[in-house]
């Protein structure tokens, strides 16, 4: 989940989100470092607000702007 990078990259605090979505701060910051996942009743909303897809959030790629050609430096297989 890319949700720790979102929200650095955005400058969203785990306030921010505990307080929009009713939980605690120690809950998003689980939430954030992999311990655990927020329920998946909220995803939609939680990626409205964040303004990504939910395959941006999901997807468990370190680098967002890797992608398959840039590896192998262009070229494809």
């Amino acid at each position: 989940m890319n949700l720790d990078r979102i929200m650095k990259d955005k400058k969203i605090t785990n306030i921010v989100i505990a307080k929009r979505f009713n939980t605690t701060t120690a809950t998003v910051s689980r939430w954030r470092n992999g311990v655990n996942n927020p329920d998946p009743s909220i995803l939609p909303e939680l990626c409205d607000y964040l303004g990504c897809t939910l395959d941006e959030l999901l997807r468990d790629d370190v680098n967002p702007t890797s992608s398959p050609s840039a590896k192998t430096g262009g070229e494809t297989a």
